[in-house]
């Protein structure tokens, strides 16, 4: 499951801090709890110098479909999970 703020605490930041990394306003990045796209989700990790997988949970909960990308090479790969 999403969680922004498990994420910035893991990887030591801020919503503050990400919000400068992206050149956002903090209250544009509390609308990223709910539902953001795969754009932001991309520029997030980019901020934050991650895989885009850190910022999902290994395991899929319950209740949770799977995220693919599909790469240059036209093979799909798993980033996440997001609620159903």
């Amino acid at each position: 499951m999403w969680d922004l703020d498990e994420v910035l605490r893991k990887f030591g930041s801020s919503r503050t801090e990400l919000a400068e990394k992206l050149g956002k306003k903090k209250n544009t990045i509390s609308g990223y709890d709910k539902n953001p796209s795969l754009q932001t989700l991309e520029a997030i990790a980019s901020a934050l110098e991650i895989d885009i997988r850190d910022l999902f949970p290994e395991k899929k909960p319950e209740g949770h479909q799977e995220i693919f990308v599909k790469d240059d090479k036209g093979n799909y790969r798993s980033i996440g999970f997001i609620r159903d």
